[in-house]
């Protein structure tokens, strides 16, 4: 799923991209109007970042500081004998 959104979205980008140079190729990068109305590409393309509006109120999201979560468990360790027994045999003997 996570392949076929990445290449949805690459061709999207792919093809916005061509639009635009489409776009400036064949009217310029300044003003101008489409069926009588002003180009909102070449009005956007026009404005600076320090010219857009600031909104009057600012939402300001406030989340809780999430922590790492400890987990404390006693964790037994393996304990690996230093003296092996062999037990007796069962069979009886071969003579």
């Amino acid at each position: 799923m996570s392949r076929a959104l990445a290449i949805l979205l690459s061709f999207f980008i792919l093809t916005m991209q061509t639009v635009t140079a489409a776009h400036a190729t064949e009217y310029g990068d300044g003003p101008h109007e489409h069926q009588g109305t002003e180009c909102l590409i070449s009005k956007a393309g026009d404005r600076h970042d320090d010219d857009w509006d600031v909104p009057p109120e600012v939402v300001l999201l406030i989340l809780p500081r999430f922590e790492a979560a400890t987990c404390s468990f006693v964790q037994k360790a393996l304990l690996i004998p230093t003296v092996t027994v062999t037990p007796p045999g069962r069979a009886p003997p071969l003579s």
